[in-house]
């Protein structure tokens, strides 16, 4: 598959790249294996109580590693829909991702003290 390159380096829009979680460029055979791998892909998991009626949100950031035209954003925030809708965030570094989880989280917590 030929990919447009650009003569500063970028790739066209639609480009699929693969990164470590450092953000540095992987080849696919190496993020094949790193996406099979829990303890390289998970970086949050937390439930978090939401509205008074007690229901639980169940919040996910991981590794993805996956950027695709201009954004690097290979970390994922998931809030899977569970009477809520369905959320999905990207974030280029794992700083941004824990700091992005930690704020969905919060988010999420104070929900629940105002609807009590």
């Amino acid at each position: 598959m030929t990919r447009q390159v650009f003569r500063d380096g970028r790739r066209a829009k639609g480009a699929t790249r693969y990164f470590d979680r450092r953000g540095r460029p992987i080849p696919k055979s190496v993020w094949q294996h790193l996406s099979q791998t829990h303890a390289y892909t998970h970086v949050a998991m937390d439930a978090v109580g939401v509205g008074a009626n007690g229901s639980i949100a169940h919040v996910y950031t991981f590794w993805l590693g996956v950027a695709e035209g201009y954004d690097r954003l290979i970390f994922r925030t998931a809030l899977p829909p569970q009477g809520l809708p369905g959320l999905l965030w990207g974030w280029a570094t794992e700083t941004d991702a824990c700091a992005g989880h930690r704020a969905v989280c919060a988010c999420l917590a104070d929900r629940t003290g105002a609807d009590a």
